[in-house]
């Protein structure tokens, strides 16, 4: 399971074909748990949405779009659909937000919200609030170890690409982010010109939060997973398709790092983005199809040492001899919103 699924982990980005998808853009917290973990966590994200959003969502209009949500994810694995989600299976709302990113974006775009040109070479922006110079111990741990990650992919790509151009810490980037170690790496690209360069980002991975479950055993992750950031990268690999051909793993003496390419299409959605419930209601059903592609392609077809079976058929036994499967689910992620709001409120007094 994507182990984090809300609204904001589902988005766009280009897989190692060019093509631009709408698709599942974090695993850092994936781990092999019962499916509908991930359901009730992005269901209760629909409500804690709903006074946020740019239109008037009803109490009960909230509880109808986690039904569908629900529905159209249980209809994806009936069809036991794979499917990636480029330009051509979507519609409506969604399909117009990748034909705006299509248009807008090019690596210029990325370029400039990071980097500039310093004495004719690229570098990043140390002016940008979001951007901090490396310590001298975190910049030895990044070259120490980059064979690390260069051999996982020196082979993918001409001897000139993987060139480190600079390097930079990533600061304020969210609160998954907070207490990791967060880095962007300028790389050469396919040429030495300045216009084609590329940036990975270089993020610690940890135990997934998934282990706060009294009902996940640690002794098994590390049978499975010599490091957090192989975990991180078997998801991406499981779950995905066409995946990044940047994805790999930086490894040092104390730390696991997940290294990816920064997509130029990169985008998920905020409140703000809603301005209709048919627009949040076309966005919820490609989210239900992404997450239950995910979860479809994460079986037997991928490794039968994490999951020996199909997982769709098991999966709909299960909801159908489950009395009230979505009923339950909606239930429980009402309440976990509500348990939410009221953290928030204690957070908001202790601050």
């Amino acid at each position: 399971i994507e182990g984090d699924a809300h609204i904001q982990s589902v988005g766009f980005y280009d897989n190692d074909q060019g093509a631009i998808i709408f698709d599942l853009n974090d695993c850092d917290e994936a781990y092999l748990a019962p499916f509908y973990w991930d359901l009730i966590r992005f269901s209760t994200s629909i409500y804690l949405i709903q006074n946020l959003v740019d239109f008037n969502m009803t109490n009960s209009e909230a509880d109808e779009l986690v039904e569908y949500f629900l529905e159209k994810y249980q209809k994806e694995l009936e069809d036991n659909s794979k499917k990636v989600l480029k330009k051509s299976e979507l519609s409506g709302f969604t399909k117009e937000t990748l034909e705006d990113l299509e248009k807008d974006r090019d690596n210029s775009y990325l370029l400039g919200k990071w980097t500039k040109i310093i004495s004719g070479s690229r570098k990043f922006d140390l002016n940008n609030v979001k951007l901090t110079s490396l310590s001298s111990s975190e910049s030895n741990e990044i070259n120490q170890y980059w064979s690390t990650y260069y051999n996982q992919v020196k082979d993918s790509m001409p001897p000139i690409y993987f060139n480190v151009k600079d390097k930079a810490k990533r600061l304020k980037s969210g609160l998954g982010s907070l207490g990791v170690q967060k880095f962007y790496i300028l790389i050469e690209g396919p040429t030495s010109a300045n216009n084609d360069d590329v940036i990975l980002e270089v993020k610690e991975q940890k135990l997934p939060s998934l282990f706060l479950s009294e009902f996940l055993l640690e002794s098994q992750y590390y049978s499975y997973f010599s490091n957090h950031a192989k975990r991180a990268m078997i998801a991406y690999k499981a779950m995905g398709k066409d995946v990044d051909n940047h994805l790999g793993t930086l490894i040092s003496n104390n730390k696991s790092y997940l290294v990816r390419k920064i997509s130029i299409y990169k985008e998920n959605y905020e409140p703000k983005h809603f301005n209709s419930e048919s627009d949040f209601k076309n966005f919820l059903k490609f989210s239900a199809k992404a997450l239950a592609h995910a979860h479809n392609r994460s079986d037997n077809d991928y490794n039968s040492s994490y999951v020996s079976y199909e997982f769709s058929k098991t999966a709909i036994d299960a909801i159908k001899q489950w009395n009230q499967a979505k009923t339950k689910i909606k239930n429980m992620a009402k309440n976990y919103s509500q348990q939410v709001m009221q953290d928030y409120q204690y957070f908001l007094e202790l601050y």
